[in-house]
């Protein structure tokens, strides 16, 4: 899953729009969508939460205005991996309506870097 193309929509409110590609086996999907930037400083501080606490049932959500995609983490006593479920959802004019739902455990490992990659993003934005 790769995020890119920040951009601000509206600097008053905070609103970001941002592109999302997903690769999962023979399947590859990607949208824009949008999120309030304290919503998404809010999922980098639950990411935090999940990795200071991993041990503990914590989780990280990640849901953005337009409901294109859902992203789930959670952990709970299972010795440092995540449970990830992530939901891309496409929605047409035409009732032609698809989602792609991805389930799988990570290690916990990735976090850091994630967390940096967000908060790099907000700091520019701001």
């Amino acid at each position: 899953m790769s995020f890119s193309n920040f951009s601000i929509l509206e600097q008053d409110i905070g609103l970001i729009r941002f592109h999302i590609e997903m690769s999962f086996g023979i399947f590859n999907v990607s949208t824009e969508t949008e999120i309030y930037m304290p919503y998404l400083q809010c999922f980098s501080d639950e990411l935090k939460n999940l990795y200071d606490h991993f041990t503990e049932k914590q989780k990280a959500v990640f849901s953005p205005i337009e409901r294109d995609v859902d992203i789930l983490f959670e952990t709970g006593g299972n010795m440092g991996y995540i449970s990830a479920l992530i939901n891309l959802y496409y929605d047409s004019i035409c009732e032609n309506n698809a989602t792609l739902t991805c389930k799988y455990t990570i290690d916990q490992s990735f976090l850091p870097e994630l967390i940096e990659e967000i908060e790099t993003t907000l700091e520019e934005l701001r």
